[in-house]
């Protein structure tokens, strides 16, 4: 039922470009993550947990979201991303897009819009080849 609501959240944002796809899909989770913060916690205790999760916490991340995953492997594909594991990349953006809404939880007079940007800036630059301006389906 947790995996289902993100998972719902995200399904109806869509747009061509990666870079703007991506914003929209940062911006979906930390909302998310900010509204829902007992499933949040929840998610995050399971995910992080092998003892709970039996050691499948890319597993869990792909359940609540084969969305974003898809969208990673997509891009990857398409010569838009590093080259890390799709299963990598979409642990990495979970867990800083949980990380990030932790920290605006925890420091409410921050600028979240500001915070929001610059978090996702900050993955981007993590995971994008230096071609950023290319199209998922090119």
């Amino acid at each position: 039922m947790v995996k289902l609501k993100l998972r719902e959240s995200l399904k109806t944002l869509n747009s061509d470009d990666f870079i703007e796809q991506m914003k929209l899909y940062w911006k979906a989770a930390i909302k998310w993550y900010l509204e829902n913060k007992m499933e949040a916690k929840f998610i995050n205790i399971y995910q992080q947990d092998p003892k709970v999760n039996n050691g499948r916490s890319l597993q869990v991340v792909t359940e609540m979201s084969s969305l974003v995953m898809n969208f990673f492997k997509k891009a990857k594909e398409n010569g838009i991303l590093k080259d890390f594991s799709v299963g990598y990349i979409c642990l990495l953006a979970h867990n800083s897009t949980h990380l990030a809404a932790q920290y605006l939880v925890e420091n409410p007079k921050i600028d979240k819009e500001e915070f929001i940007n610059i978090t996702c800036d900050f993955f981007l630059e993590g995971v994008l080849k230096k071609q950023p301006h290319k199209s998922i389906g090119d």
